[in-house]
């Protein structure tokens, strides 16, 4: 007797457990906006037995700085700014538009500029110094469009003194004899700074309560060995624009 032997079929490959680190970054930054976990697993069809492994793989991307935490079992592209932030507007460009910066900048290298759009009607135009919390919109690589949705106190306080630069940034030495204590100045936050520039800054937030406190430089205002900038240090501790 013959004996038949019947063909195995088959079984379709399987899909992967869990998304490629490159498909996590792609989906982040493609979605625009802080992303639940939950809603990362719906994307890419994980079960509820490798959520867990999903939780790792993601933090793992949180410890390489490739996503950041946007909220509890949020994330986000690293980089991107919130939805809503405080900025500060940090001049005007030539078509008479405002632009500004993120008020805290935790990313790397220089943060991205924000083209303020024009204030509402009977609203007095945005100027260098203003703070408002605003609405952000990605419009390119490191370009931000922000809308005003309430406007800040200004904020008082102004630091005049002389750069000395170092490995980890720079110093700022005020000028007001009454001032006892240095500024340090991170990385990022000399505005290009060079050594015994007399300039302008205002203190960052998250300062401690023994220690140099942080500042960032917001304007540059001459070399100090120069007679002709002794005027400007008198001009710029008074207010005087």
């Amino acid at each position: 007797m013959k004996t038949v032997h019947k063909k195995t079929r088959q079984k379709p490959a399987q899909p992967a457990v869990l998304p490629t680190r490159e498909a996590i970054k792609t989906f982040l930054a493609e979605a625009g906006q802080k992303v639940g976990l939950r809603e990362i697993a719906r994307a890419f069809s994980v079960g509820p037995d490798h959520k867990k492994a999903l939780r790792g793989l993601v933090r793992s991307l949180e410890g390489e700085g490739a996503v950041e935490r946007a909220g509890r079992k949020q994330y986000r592209e690293a980089g991107r700014l919130p939805e809503t932030a405080v900025v500060e507007v940090t001049g005007i460009d030539r078509d008479g538009e405002a632009l500004a910066r993120p008020v805290v900048w935790d990313g790397h290298g220089r943060p991205p500029i924000i083209f303020m759009a024009a204030e509402r009607s009977g609203q007095a135009a945005l100027a260098p110094g203003a703070r408002v919390l605003a609405r952000l919109k990605q419009i390119g690589t490191d370009k931000y469009e922000g809308r005003t949705l309430k406007r800040l106190a200004e904020q008082s306080g102004s630091i005049v003194g002389v750069f000395h630069p170092t490995p980890q940034g720079g110093r700022i030495e005020p000028t007001d004899r009454r001032q006892k204590s240095e500024w340090v100045v991170p990385a990022g936050e000399t505005l290009g700074a060079l050594a015994d520039e007399i300039v302008r800054a205002e203190p960052l937030p998250g300062a401690k309560f023994m220690g140099p406190k942080p500042a960032r430089i917001t304007e540059r205002l001459g070399n100090a060995s120069d007679a002709r900038n002794v005027s400007l240090i008198a001009i710029a501790q008074h207010g005087i624009p």
